[in-house]
């Protein structure tokens, strides 16, 4: 009998593979589709977060709630189909053993063996059997883990920034100039250079205003002062004649303070998102609101709970909330990159006359969407298609009639930016 059993037992574990690599292809295919369908329900959620106002301002929230249902249901359909790969598995395999046991208990009913050798054959049966789709399952098992654990390697491979670099002065920068020699960046290689060897200079603690069309390379210019886009960057940027390239990441990114287009606040309280490092005094927090105009009621309670991202301020009360934690820093380089693009016409000005007042000793750049925020201003720089067209004061710009100034004639309020420029 033992023969028998042998080949038996090595049909079996032959059957037991092929099902089991039919299984594995159908489930690495259906793997993969996880993060695929998984994606859109998170980023539509993220999505209404964001414009809940919006939408129920238009009626659209019952088009949104089933819209994602729909995407739900993608995600439990491959679900389901998982779970049915793994009882098809489960099922195929328990009947190849069940087909098994039943040809051994024949073999051994035809070769008219006695009960007690037919109940132990039996038995044998059962628990090759039962050990193989146990290991078979555990392979499974070993299988997925290994997915998992290869997309955590995923997330540790990732390249991370470096912050090596030279020291500077503890005072640095202690003036704030700024120079800027044929700078061309690009977000990715072989990709078209954002920024095309622009060159300009800024006097310390002056006003520089960056202006242009939308896709001018403004933003892009503001986020290479702090090194957020220096992959394929040529070209210089000194701070008070220090390369900025050379320097800490961490202690370039401490020194210069920027304020983006969309803000974004911690969960936690008012008092945390405005002192980081917890050395302020209440009082000084209160100012600091009130010198950006955040001087409501409900902004006097430093402890009000701020949800992630800020969800529960509106845009420009986050704006402002950003902006008086600047205020705290005591810089020497600010950058706000339209920063005040969602505050009103007079919160504008109040806001830019605190910045006049509480940041006289710092080097401000800004980049603008209202030409009025920066008409004042002592130097503007106005790009196109990542060049520098123009450069100059804003009175200056205005006689020369370039850019500038069909920018300022396409202006809705061009009489009062000009009111402001030539002090009419």
């Amino acid at each position: 009998m033992s023969p028998y059993a042998a080949l038996s037992g090595i049909v079996l574990i032959n059957l037991y593979a092929s099902l089991r690599k039919t299984q594995q292809v159908t489930s690495q295919k259906l793997q993969k589709l996880i993060p695929v369908v998984q994606a859109p329900p998170l980023e539509l959620i993220n999505s209404v977060a964001a414009g809940l106002a919006t939408i129920r301002a238009f009626g659209r929230t019952q088009f949104y709630t089933e819209k994602l249902y729909d995407l739900v249901d993608d995600t439990t359909k491959l679900g389901w189909h998982l779970s049915l790969g793994l009882k098809w598995m489960r099922f195929r395999t328990e009947f190849v053993g069940a087909l098994f046991v039943t040809a051994t208990a024949v073999t051994m009913v035809q070769m008219q063996a006695d009960a007690a050798s037919v109940g132990f054959a039996v038995t044998l049966a059962l628990q090759f059997a039962t050990a193989l789709s146990g290991t078979f399952g555990k392979i499974n098992l070993l299988e997925r883990g290994t997915a998992a654990l290869a997309r955590v390697m995923e997330y540790a491979d990732i390249v991370v920034e470096a912050d090596d670099g030279e020291e500077v002065s503890p005072e640095w920068p202690d003036r704030g100039e700024i120079k800027v020699q044929d700078l061309t960046v690009s977000y990715s290689a072989g990709s078209p250079p954002a920024l095309k060897q622009v060159s300009f200079r800024v006097p310390a603690q002056s006003r520089l205003g960056i202006v242009g069309r939308t896709g001018a390379g403004k933003t892009t210019l503001a986020h290479s002062l702090l090194r957020f886009v220096d992959a394929t960057n040529k070209g210089q940027i000194l701070i008070d004649g220090v390369d900025i390239s050379k320097v800490k990441l961490g202690r370039l990114r401490n020194s210069v303070a920027i304020i983006l287009q969309d803000p974004f606040l911690f969960s936690g309280t008012l008092r945390s998102n405005l002192d980081v490092t917890g050395n302020k005094t209440d009082d000084e927090l209160r100012t600091a609101l009130r010198r950006v105009h955040l001087s409501d009621a409900e902004f006097e309670d430093l402890g009000m709970p701020i949800h992630t991202g800020g969800l529960n301020l509106s845009h420009g009360q986050r704006q402002l909330v950003c902006l008086a934690r600047a205020t705290l820093t005591r810089c020497a380089v600010i950058v706000l990159d339209e920063a005040t693009s969602a505050v009103d016409t007079a919160t504008d000005k109040a806001i830019q006359e605190t910045l006049r007042d509480e940041f006289s000793k710092s080097t401000i750049i800004v980049v603008a969407h209202r030409l009025s925020t920066v008409a004042d201003f002592d130097q503007l720089l106005v790009l196109s298609e990542g060049t520098v067209i123009e450069s100059g004061s804003p009175e200056q710009l205005m006689r020369e009639r370039g850019m500038f100034w069909n920018l300022v004639c396409q202006s809705a309020d061009r009489e009062e930016i000009e009111a402001v420029i030539f002090g009419t």
